[in-house]
């Protein structure tokens, strides 16, 4: 599911937390986590939906 890659990625932003360190590598960023989190997001889409929503101000 997610590339072992992300992992190292992780390791290295904490290493670097820096805004043009960030910007540098934002495409690794999407490719490794942000896409691919997306896709479990859409994937459990139907399990979220029943989970009872606890926040603040909801309506739902």
């Amino acid at each position: 599911m997610f590339d072992p890659a992300a992992f190292a990625f992780l390791t290295d932003l904490a290493a670097n937390n820096s805004r043009d360190w960030f910007t540098t590598h934002k495409a690794d960023h999407i490719r490794l986590l942000k896409t691919p989190f997306a896709h479990v997001l859409w994937e459990r889409q139907d399990a979220c939906a029943t989970l009872p929503c606890t926040c603040p101000g909801s309506r739902i």
